[in-house]
């Protein structure tokens, strides 16, 4: 969200608070776990791909889906 993972606090403060108009900066706590959620969320958008290529998700665990036998 702000660089490389070496961001003081309110930096992480800082960029949540601007990336969700909120109206106060989070505390530093919750602005950890909202900077977690948000990246987590943002590192899905290719996750719907994967299905074109073969794998899939069962039960929360990544399977390789089986070849087509001719």
């Amino acid at each position: 969200m702000v660089g490389n993972g070496h961001a003081d606090k309110v930096q992480v403060q800082h960029m949540v608070q601007r990336l969700l108009s909120l109206s106060a900066e989070p505390s530093p706590d919750a602005a950890d776990a909202l900077a977690c959620a948000i990246a987590h969320a943002h590192g899905g958008q290719g996750i719907g791909q994967l299905g074109s290529r073969g794998l899939h998700v069962r039960n929360g665990r990544w399977l390789v889906a089986k070849e087509s036998k001719r």
